[in-house]
């Protein structure tokens, strides 16, 4: 039985665009989320940091990151239990944005089938 595994393959300027644009998209189509988007932007170094992507090179797989943001997930909400509905919506929206068109279209997922 053969699977799809996106492997993530970027830069950390090159994410720090795509945040950019991916919040700007997307609040112009829900503007009342806004802030939302915005938290997205402001966690995704420290999510990068919790998967020990320091380098110039950022490489993970959409299963480490699904597994490691559970594992966030659990952390923040233990450390910030009255944060946990905007914790669980910043780690949907997360992996909305790794899913997104805006990773799609600046190359930074990679397709292979194991």
């Amino acid at each position: 039985m053969t699977r799809a595994l996106n492997t993530y393959v970027f830069t950390h300027d090159t994410l720090a665009s795509a945040i950019e644009l991916w919040v700007k998209l997307r609040s112009e189509k829900a503007s009342e989320k806004e802030e939302a988007y915005r938290i997205v932007q402001a966690a995704l170094p420290w999510f990068m940091l919790h998967l020990n992507q320091q380098g110039n090179i950022c490489t993970f797989t959409d299963e480490l990151m699904e597994r490691e943001l559970d594992y966030w997930k659990a952390d923040q909400i233990v450390e910030w239990p009255q944060q946990q509905t905007r914790i669980e919506e910043t780690c949907d929206l997360i992996i909305d944005f790794f899913n997104s068109d805006v990773v799609d279209r600046l190359k930074m997922k990679v397709e292979t089938t194991v």
